[in-house]
């Protein structure tokens, strides 16, 4: 639900961007997170950009044609896939949402056609057909991030400390109460959540990374110590266990405990890490994609034993902001398109540039799954115009 965090991070994707937001899960139907197929998908909202990371490791080879191929090896592990990597999927169809001129779309949050976005100077839009409109009543100069559960509750968080939630009747702005951090030093960079479980990743006196939980009407901290550096985003897995991205990887929170997980760098440089997305069946992952810059487009799986892998991506790009889940072992990447497509699908071990992928857009902020056959998607045109996309299978 996050926006990306490159600039800005979906977040999100976005989350995005500011720092990567994105948040999402995907329960039965939620926001950017994934879908369930064979188990729940859980992506990360809006994407926000911001790290680099490096590529490298083992890869499953791409398809062609029609067929599954594995790709061939290179120095430091197989590499991933071509242009035709994956098996064959049903192509997505775009259309642009239209929103009040002036506004500057940072993230978003939907349910079916339930959609709500917030802009970079405060505002909080929604829709439940093809233009947002703005949620009158409701001012937030801060708001960064926003996540929608599947009761209609919303919660908007800002970049620093504060938030506002709504338990009903969302579209009036009035609805809205102040809710702040307990703990003034720590600084909200993204929601995520699972049904009516709602966490945020945070930044303030720990460098270690900081998640929130949202209950009885309060935030609280559910770890200081995530162990993954300056984080990016998190995941709720159906079972209540929070997934959380850093710089340095990813950590597993189970019962308030952090876990960080080990990548193996397959002989290659170092990555910035920064989205993370995973699939599950109940509380076990079946699939995950960490992606990130430094070097290129980074990327590193979770195979069937839990270890990550840093993968050849086999494709040429600059960096990559965020990931969704989109269906059981399919994710969708996004990024910056100076040297490469800003669009990528990871299927079946193969990586492939996403096509059609939304039009125009030179590289994408945030990206937010509703279902495994809807995804949005906020990016930047040429001439630096943000776009929000709804793109529907």
């Amino acid at each position: 639900m996050r926006r990306l965090l490159f600039a800005c991070a979906l977040s999100l994707a976005c989350s995005p961007i500011t720092p990567f937001r994105t948040d999402a899960g995907v329960d039965a139907g939620p926001s950017i997170g994934g879908g369930s197929a064979g188990g729940s998908a859980t992506g990360g909202g809006a994407v926000s950009g911001g790290g680099s990371a490096a590529a490298g490791g083992n890869v499953a080879g791409g398809a062609s044609a029609g067929g599954n191929g594995a790709g061939g090896t290179s120095a430091g592990g197989s590499a991933a896939g071509g242009a035709a990597g994956g098996s064959a999927a049903r192509a997505f169809t775009w259309s642009a949402i239209s929103y009040p001129g002036g506004y500057a779309v940072q993230s978003v949050s939907a349910r079916g056609a339930d959609v709500y976005a917030v802009t970079f100077t405060g505002e909080l839009l929604h829709t439940t057909g093809a233009s947002l409109t703005k949620v009158q009543g409701f001012s937030f100069s801060d708001a960064a991030d926003v996540y929608l559960s599947p009761l209609g509750k919303v919660w908007v968080t800002g970049s620093r400390s504060n938030s506002y939630v709504c338990e009903a009747n969302c579209t009036d702005g009035a609805n809205y109460t102040l809710k702040n951090n307990t703990t003034g030093t720590d600084w909200f960079l993204g929601l995520c959540g699972e049904g009516e479980q709602v966490f945020a990743v945070a930044v303030g006196t720990s460098l270690e990374g900081i998640l929130l939980r949202y209950s009885n009407g309060a935030w609280s901290r559910v770890t200081t110590t995530l162990g993954v550096g300056n984080v990016r985003n998190c995941v709720v897995a159906p079972n209540g266990d929070v997934w959380v991205s850093g710089a340095n990887g990813v950590s597993k929170v189970v019962n308030g405990g952090a876990n960080p997980q080990p990548i193996d760098l397959a002989m290659q440089g170092a990555a910035r890490w920064q989205w993370v997305a995973l699939t599950f069946d109940g509380g076990t992952v079946t699939d995950g994609l960490l992606v990130g810059t430094q070097g290129g487009y980074r990327l590193a799986r979770r195979d069937a034993s839990g270890t990550w892998t840093s993968l050849l991506p086999g494709i040429t790009g600059t960096d990559l902001y965020g990931v969704a889940a989109i269906d059981d072992h399919e994710f969708l990447a996004v990024g910056n398109s100076m040297s490469g497509p800003p669009f990528l699908r990871f299927a079946d071990g193969g990586l492939s540039a996403l096509q059609p992928a939304p039009p125009l857009i030179l590289s994408a902020d945030a990206i937010w799954v509703s279902s495994p056959n809807e995804v949005f998607v906020i990016g930047q045109t040429s001439s630096g115009q943000r776009t929000l996309y709804r793109d529907v299978r």
